[in-house]
């Protein structure tokens, strides 16, 4: 699989799954790819609850490679863009692309 070059935020405020202890793998894995916040969501709850053991990988960075075609790096890039844009007003964060909220990460960590 060939991960997109460049995520964009959809329209309007994206919503986010319900509830992570009632996610399946499978059911994370199909918001992926519909926005930046859905996408860095759902990558979240596999990494943080560990929902790649559920396909039997070890590592959430095996997992990525193997079953998402993109490195453990990629994934937190995704991760941390969606963070972002989530906490943009909605008229902003939906026009963003992903390389466009990484590079408001460093306001984010020092708000000054």
């Amino acid at each position: 699989m060939t991960p997109d070059p460049e995520i964009t935020a959809d329209q309007g405020k994206a919503t986010s799954p319900h509830g992570s202890n009632g996610q399946s793998l499978d059911q994370c894995e199909a918001v992926i790819r519909r926005s930046l916040t859905d996408a860095a969501e759902a990558l979240r709850r596999i990494r943080d609850d560990r929902l790649y053991k559920q396909a039997g990988f070890t590592s959430f960075d095996a997992y990525t490679r193997e079953r998402l075609g993109m490195g453990r790096e990629r994934a937190d890039q995704i991760i941390n863009a969606g963070a972002i844009v989530a906490e943009l007003p909605t008229k902003v964060g939906s026009s963003l692309t992903e390389r466009q909220a990484r590079a408001l990460a460093p306001l984010r960590a020092d708000p000054d």
